[in-house]
């Protein structure tokens, strides 16, 4: 019988993996060699209201292009909310809340965002996992993970 591989090994040696470290209001974007194809760094995650205050930064105007859409996310758990981003002429806009006719609706567990954010889960396994329903153009869900990036790079002060 073949010993369980040193995961901390495993992870400095396979692939080039970015991961979040969050200081005081500023994310910065470490690389770290890592070795596998699935599995994280084990770190303190981002909580819900960091991630919701980070999306205008990390929006990508160049990816989106010139669409005019309203993102609606409904997130269950013990950091569930709801909110909405406003895309429009290049610029994002978070607001809390519902918006009363939203382009498109993605309802998951506050655990699933985190995982799509930090890039441990893609949109569509989640979709397809049963993890997150969408409604809306599937034309746009496909385009959507262009539109922002998993974490923001900012240098420090």
């Amino acid at each position: 019988m073949r010993a369980a591989p040193n995961l901390k090994l495993r992870h400095r040696l396979h692939f080039f993996q970015y991961f979040l470290c969050l200081g005081s209001q500023k994310e910065y974007l470490v690389p770290i060699k890592t070795n596998g194809t699935a599995g994280h760094i084990s770190m303190q995650d981002p909580t819900i209201r960091q991630i919701i205050d980070g999306m205008p930064s990390r929006f990508h105007a160049e990816a989106a292009g010139d669409v005019d859409v309203v993102l609606q996310f409904h997130l269950s758990g013990p950091q569930g909310c709801d909110f909405y981003a406003a895309i429009a002429d290049r610029a994002c806009e978070v607001f809390d809340g519902i918006h009363p006719s939203p382009t498109c609706t993605m309802k998951m567990s506050d655990e699933t965002y985190v995982d799509m954010v930090m890039c441990r889960l893609t949109g569509q396994q989640a979709f397809f996992t049963r993890k997150l329903r969408y409604e809306g153009p599937i034309t746009l869900a496909i385009r959507l993970h262009r539109f922002f990036q998993s974490t923001a790079v900012l240098t420090p002060a």
